[in-house]
């Protein structure tokens, strides 16, 4: 009966309790930051996809830009 008396004390332990309250709350605050991590992740994907979407459009724009200036320009030049 001591040993089932000695285990018995130990879990009504008000440090026991607090310490397995503590892992409950580390257990829940970790998986919370999980999932904002994960989210997180998610819209830095979403973004840089449509950040290198924009580059490939500003690069697109700019040879147009070229091409027509160069038209323009050998439009200016030439002799009437």
């Amino acid at each position: 009966m001591s040993h089932l008396d000695h285990l018995q004390r130990i879990t009504n332990d008000p440090e026991v309790t607090k310490n397995r309250q503590q892992f409950s709350d580390l257990c829940s605050e970790h998986a919370d930051y999980g999932n904002k991590i994960q989210n997180l992740e998610a819209k830095l994907s979403e973004l840089t996809r449509a950040f290198n979407k924009c580059a490939d459009d500003i690069d697109k724009l700019k040879l147009e830009i070229e091409k027509r200036k160069s038209m323009f320009l050998e439009q200016v030049s030439a002799p009437w």
